[in-house]
């Protein structure tokens, strides 16, 4: 292998690990505000979920990321795992009843 094909290789893996990581750091970020509720939690999940399948629907596109489909099996079970923790876990009551409860939501249930 060439000093240029490595080059190329190694950037490619760059531009692969942080466009995939770059949804948990956003809500991660958004995450560490002190007015943080439990409703912000699911709801920053819900939008991390979201841009992932975004991600792995434009995987083969032009401007994909050209992921291996393992790579793409493994995410999902991650992130089906925290989804799982937040949705049959045992505090499961407390990040939907805030969702819902939330007035920021326009699911929100609206009293006259």
């Amino acid at each position: 292998m060439s000093n240029r094909t490595n080059v190329f290789t190694f950037t490619e893996t760059c531009r692969q690990l942080t466009q995939l990581l770059e949804p948990i750091a956003r809500s991660i970020k958004c995450l560490e505000s002190s007015m943080t509720t439990p409703a912000d939690v699911y709801l920053f999940l819900l939008a991390t979920l979201a841009s992932y399948e975004d991600i792995f629907v434009s995987n083969g596109a032009v401007n994909g990321l050209g992921l291996p489909e393992d790579v793409i099996g493994d995410v999902r079970k991650i992130m089906n795992a925290r989804w799982n923790e937040i949705t049959h876990g045992e505090n499961k009551a407390v990040y939907l009843a805030t969702f819902f409860l939330d007035p920021r939501t326009s699911l929100s249930i609206r009293c006259c």
